[in-house]
Formats: C-alpha cells, sequence, structure tokens
C-alpha cells in the first residue's frame, strides 16, 4: 500500500483508486461492497499483494471479491509469482520485483484471474 501510493506511477495513473484491505476475517462485505459502490464506471478490479501468489491473502480473497463484483467484471491479480520461498533472495531482486509488481498494478497489463471474466 505505501509502496504504491509512493510511487513515481502514482500521479500518473488518475483513473487507478486505491482501497486496503486491514482485516480478512471477518470478511468486510459491506465495507467492500460500500467501497465498490462509490465507482460506479469501475471496469476491474485488482487485487495486489507483495506476498507470492500462493501465499498471502489472495486464495481467501478471491472467491469473497468475486462474489461482490457483477459477474462480467474482470478481477485481476498483481504480485508474485507461486514460489515455495516468500523472498527473492536478495534485497537487489526484491527492488526489481516491487517495482514490477506496483507497475504492473497502475499500468495494467495483468492477466485475469483464475475463475475470472477478461
Amino acid at each position: 500500500y505505501i509502496d504504491l501510493l509512493g510511487a513515481p506511477e502514482a500521479s500518473a495513473a488518475p483513473h487507478v483508486a486505491v482501497a486496503r484491505v486491514e482485516e480478512l476475517y471477518s470478511f468486510p462485505d459491506t465495507e467492500l461492497r460500500a467501497v465498490i459502490g462509490r465507482y460506479p464506471h469501475l471496469q476491474e478490479v485488482v487485487w495486489l499483494q507483495e506476498e507470492p501468489r500462493n501465499m498471502g491473502a489472495w486464495n481467501y480473497i478471491a472467491p469473497r471479491l468475486r462474489a461482490l463484483l457483477p459477474a462480467d467484471m474482470p478481477l485481476l491479480y498483481a504480485g508474485r509469482a507461486e514460489s515455495a520461498t516468500p523472498a527473492e533472495g536478495s534485497l537487489v531482486e526484491h527492488a526489481i520485483e516491487q517495482a514490477r509488481i506496483i507497475a504492473q498494478a497502475l499500468q495494467g497489463q495483468l492477466q485475469p484471474a483464475a475463475g475470472s471474466l477478461a
């Protein structure tokens, strides 16, 4: 969240709104429904996480978030690929991957999440 808002690309992406989910359980469906409802021209939702796809919140959040969205709205994932380890192995590689994830989330170039419509 902090990296996303502080990224130089953020100012060049006024079409991107950012919402932060701080508590996963109990799932904040009422609050997320309200956030989604504030954007009548919403075209897609991107879940951004720092952890690899098979770690972190994605597997828990994806079906719950999908249930809040219109059936034809894409739900996209921005983050690290699946991995057996949560870290890149070096600070330099971590910084490069972090920059890629942030740029991907702000500029697009995302693939639909499994089970999502594109």
